[in-house]
C-alpha cells in the first residue's frame, strides 16, 4: 500500500469473515484511521494481512499481541467499548 491515506482501500480490507472482527474494525477504519500518523496508518494496513483468528485473539489477549500492533489494538479496543475518537 503505497498511500498510507488510502482510506476507501483500508475500509475495503477492514471488512473480514468475522461478524465479531467486522465490529471492531470497520467502525474503526471509518472513525479513526484517517486521523492516525502515517506510520499508524502503515502498520494497521500491515495488521489487516494478519489472519482475522490472530486479529481476534489480539482483541481479546492482551498477552498475545505482538509489540508492533499493541497502541493500534489498545486504539481499536478503546473505540469500540467506549466510542473513542481519535
Amino acid at each position: 500500500m503505497s498511500d498510507p491515506i488510502d482510506v476507501k482501500s483500508v475500509l475495503w480490507r477492514s471488512r473480514r469473515g468475522l461478524l465479531e472482527l467486522d465490529l471492531y474494525l470497520t467502525p474503526f477504519a471509518e472513525a479513526c484511521y484517517p486521523h492516525l500518523s502515517p506510520e499508524q496508518q502503515l502498520c494497521y494496513a500491515e495488521m489487516l494481512n494478519c489472519e482475522d483468528v490472530d486479529i481476534l485473539q489480539w482483541l481479546k489477549d492482551e498477552s498475545s499481541i505482538p509489540v508492533k500492533y499493541r497502541d493500534l489494538i489498545k486504539r481499536i479496543k478503546d473505540q469500540a467499548t467506549n466510542g473513542v475518537l481519535p
